[in-house]
């Protein structure tokens, strides 16, 4: 899907700015679905005022508008000055940012989790490397 959404932006919006797509998607792509899944989780029934419960919401909050907002409007801004191909080489990192994030909070790094990171590394180097002549 990053291909397929790389090569529409650059070829099709790539007038728009990077701080106006990021805002559309977020806003309108973004908040429908999850406006849906709270309300079908009992979310909005079951939520409680309590001070663990907003401290959780408002990390939830700053990590979706830091993490997934500000990574949206950078790749978007990196997809305009740059091919499609290496905009989404560069959003095959997020899995591995993700995972040194994990690492630094304390949690523990599993197996599978080792391997995947292996796996996209070597798929960044295949698409980077230059065929031999």
């Amino acid at each position: 899907m990053y291909a397929i959404s790389t090569t529409t932006v650059k070829s099709r919006l790539h007038e728009v700015p990077a701080t106006i797509m990021s805002a559309f998607v977020f806003s309108f792509v973004l908040l429908f679905p999850s406006l849906v899944v709270l309300v079908l989780s009992g979310f909005f029934r079951d939520f409680e005022m309590k001070q663990g419960t907003l401290q959780g919401l408002g990390f939830v909050a700053m990590l979706s508008v830091f993490g997934t907002g500000l990574a949206m409007m950078m790749n978007y801004k990196l997809l305009s000055i740059s091919t499609p191909l290496f905009a989404s080489t560069v959003t095959l990192l997020m899995p591995i940012v993700a995972i040194i994030w994990r690492i630094l909070d304390g949690e523990k790094l599993t197996a599978v989790q080792t391997i995947g990171a292996i796996i996209i590394l070597a798929g960044l180097i295949f698409l980077r490397s230059k065929p031999k002549s």
